[in-house]
């Protein structure tokens, strides 16, 4: 993908997994501490590399498993990727949580 495309898809990914923490926090009353320090600190995202698809699917599967809020972004097929495919992985916790699943990877 090019820069600009990993920057549509990136920031798709970020704004849906923003929405799904508001809406867990209002059923559930969790991550409303998580979603005001994150809020207030600058809405840090953390960008790292996957490799291919099976990689994305592989940390979502450690992100469910570990009780992480995520998102995965599929892309629509209008420009460069083909119709469906997986194109960004989301997840939202706290840095010792997500270094656990990511910590590994290349920063993007």
């Amino acid at each position: 993908m090019s820069s600009g495309k990993v920057a549509s898809q990136t920031a798709h990914t970020a704004v849906s997994l923003y929405i799904k923490a508001k809406k867990a926090s209002k059923k559930h009353l969790i991550f409303l501490n998580e979603i005001d320090t994150w809020l207030f600190t600058g809405q840090p995202k953390i960008v790292v590399k996957g490799l291919n698809e099976s990689m994305l699917l592989n940390i979502e599967k450690q992100a469910k498993h570990a009780n992480l809020l995520y998102h995965t972004t599929h892309d629509a097929g209008r420009t460069q990727i083909a119709s469906g495919s997986l194109t960004c992985l989301g997840i939202f916790g706290k840095n010792e949580e997500l270094d656990r699943i990511t910590g590994s990877l290349c920063l993007y």
